[in-house]
């Protein structure tokens, strides 16, 4: 698997455990925090446009994603050279 592709793996599952619907997490991963093919920072996530998003949040709750999204990337990291 994909450094990507395992990143939003563990992102989608970090986020169902933590009460959000797989799609909602998958929509967020694939429109804003993975865009033209760069993971984005924490500052522009905060405040980036969700324009389109099936669901809203607010800024402490985008605070908690963001801090998941980062969960996820280093669990994919350790996965990938675990693997390696």
């Amino acid at each position: 698997m994909s450094a990507l592709n395992n990143t939003r793996h563990h992102f989608i599952e970090f986020m169902a455990r933590d009460g959000f619907a797989r799609a909602h997490a998958a929509w967020e991963f694939d429109n804003v925090l993975h865009v033209n093919s760069r993971y984005v920072i924490r500052s522009h996530y905060l405040t980036v446009s969700r324009i389109g998003a099936p669901f809203t949040l607010t800024r402490a709750a985008r605070a908690a994603v963001f801090e998941t999204f980062g969960n996820a990337r280093n669990h994919a990291t350790f996965a990938d050279t675990v693997g390696a």
